[in-house]
């Protein structure tokens, strides 16, 4: 399901701004003028010296008011409470993001700054990373990787080279208005001709990963919150108890019906017995003739062969000669569903993965095989 950012009742713009508050005004028209976003709330995050260069040019001289008028829409104030100065652990605010110190801060500010603006349901995020420093923009935009949203969006602004890093520049005007090129021939340019565009940037959401004590977290920093999302996407590990027909995945037990345990236990000694030979446990179905024999000896193994699953399978396969194409590709789905199904954004690592798009296609299971666990009596397991 698409879902719409400007749908949203309350609409955040997030920007960083250093030396260039040019950025705040050309953010703003690229997103009202050509994505129909009209905020209802923007945050700027600073140096000392970016919030004086904020005041002096867009509340002195006017550039935001000027804007607010050429867009005909009323822009969200810009105010103490919505300027977000970074300071360091000692609560002094940073001049400039320069040493290690300085960086530290801005990472932790930028962090907790967009936990808290995502934490609204309601509300969808707009981030943009063009100004500042380098670094700013990139934690920004790491941060939104991990607490953004589906109604979340990163982006970055693009101008005119002629435009671009000009003091004189703050949005294309509808009107003619002279201003003066950087270059040496100072050549006229009119703000009219100027092209402004704001290019949507794809990013990976880890949200619905995190432990919902990261999310909720009061005061956390950017380093550690990497290292706790680090330790909690840790290499894919399962176990297999055949007594129970169970898969336990992140200590949660996933009940399968025999038939899809039996499918995931052919997968999962295909790859720890076959890993090291040129397969590595993948099964290839075009170029395997014994698939049905070897399913059902996976079957033998957790159920008898009065189960209704082994004779329902048994039939198709005798009656088929083997185990048909589109058999084998329809358990493999119905294995995928149910472990999505439970397992939600997690599910990726466990599923059993199509190798690779050209012919002939091959399947198996990706976990190292040093991390699969398969267990034939239910006392091993405690």
């Amino acid at each position: 399901m698409n879902v719409y950012p400007q749908n949203f009742s309350k609409r955040i713009v997030v920007c960083v701004s250093g030396l260039s508050p040019q950025v705040i005004t050309e953010t703003l028209y690229a997103l009202v003028t050509s994505s129909n976003y009209l905020p209802t709330e923007l945050h700027v995050i600073t140096t000392q010296i970016g919030k004086q260069r904020i005041q002096h040019q867009l509340i002195e001289e006017g550039w935001y008011q000027k804007l607010t008028q050429e867009l005909g829409y009323k822009l969200p104030e810009i105010t103490s409470g919505n300027i977000h100065l970074i300071d360091t652990d000692d609560k002094v605010v940073v001049s400039d993001v320069m040493s290690d110190e300085e960086t530290r801060a801005s990472a932790d500010d930028i962090t907790r700054i967009i936990q808290q603006l995502t934490a609204d349901e309601d509300s969808s995020v707009v981030v943009s990373i063009t100004g500042g420093r380098k670094t700013m923009g990139f934690y920004l935009g790491h941060a939104l990787s991990l607490f953004g949203r589906a109604q979340d969006r990163l982006t970055h602004v693009m101008v005119d080279s002629d435009f671009e890093h000009n003091n004189a520049f703050f949005f294309p005007t509808k009107e003619s208005k002279a201003i003066y090129a950087n270059s040496n021939d100072k050549r006229e340019l009119d703000c009219k001709d100027a092209k402004v565009n704001l290019v949507d940037i794809p990013f990976v959401r880890l949200r619905h990963g995190l432990p919902l004590e990261l999310l909720e977290k009061d005061d956390i920093s950017y380093s550690s919150l990497v290292k706790a999302a680090q330790k909690n996407f840790k290499e894919p590990e399962v176990t297999l108890l055949t007594a129970t027909n169970e898969l336990i995945i992140d200590n949660q037990k996933i009940q399968l019906q025999p038939q899809l345990f039996a499918w995931y236990h052919w997968f999962a000694t295909e790859r720890k017995e076959f890993f090291d030979t040129q397969n590595k446990g993948f099964i290839c179905p075009e170029q395997d003739n014994n698939l049905g024999e070897r399913l059902l000896e996976s079957y033998e193994i957790i159920a008898d062969e009065s189960d209704h699953g082994y004779i329902t399978a048994k039939q198709v396969f005798d009656s088929k000669g083997g185990m048909p194409g589109d058999y084998f590709v329809t358990k493999i789905a119905n294995v995928k569903k149910h472990l999505k199904r439970l397992l939600q954004v997690r599910a990726e690592p466990y599923l059993i993965a199509r190798e690779s798009k050209t012919k002939p296609s091959k399947y198996g299971l990706k976990i190292d095989p040093e991390r699969i666990h398969i267990i034939y009596d239910e006392d091993q397991y405690e």
